[in-house]
């Protein structure tokens, strides 16, 4: 019964990010990645994953959504408001107070590559979860034309 509560959630979650992301009224032109990321920018790519990883933390504890805005590329898909707030509304209500934010590791995809933290959360014994739970978020990091480009982030709730 929990695994079945889990993927609905991670369903409506998933659908709230993408029709909120959907819905945004600027529409911006799909940027393709260089065919191969070079490894000598790869601190580079780091350091802006990062950046982003590090300012949705700081966003889903302190509730102040100008920590995570601040870290989106101009001209990039940006989060708006409403969905950051069902996000972290949804996210707090299920696996409790964020404690802590550690970087994992990276997965090479070729052209891009997917950095990952490990989120930490404790939901107090009188919650739905109680307990410690860890949750991995990415962020996705490339070039085109040589420039750095944030392509997205997520949260894998199973």
């Amino acid at each position: 019964m929990k695994k079945r509560g889990a993927i609905l959630f991670a369903a409506a979650l998933t659908a709230l990010l993408i029709g909120g992301c959907a819905g945004a009224k600027e529409e911006t032109p799909q940027i393709l990645p260089d065919p191969v990321m070079p490894s000598e920018r790869d601190p580079e790519a780091k350091a802006a994953a990062e950046k982003v990883a590090l300012g949705m933390a700081e966003a889903l504890k302190s509730g102040d959504f100008e920590k995570f805005s601040s870290t989106q590329q101009k001209g990039g898909r940006m989060m708006p408001f409403g969905v950051f707030a069902n996000l972290r509304k949804s996210v707090t209500r299920r696996f409790g107070k964020l404690t802590g934010a550690e970087y994992i590791g990276a997965l090479s995809q070729g052209r891009v590559k997917d950095y990952m933290w490990k989120f930490v959360f404790e939901a107090p014994e009188n919650s739905a979860a109680p307990g410690h739970h860890e949750i991995i978020y990415w962020v996705r990091v490339g070039f085109a034309d040589g420039k750095l480009v944030v392509y997205g982030y997520r949260f894998d709730l199973h």
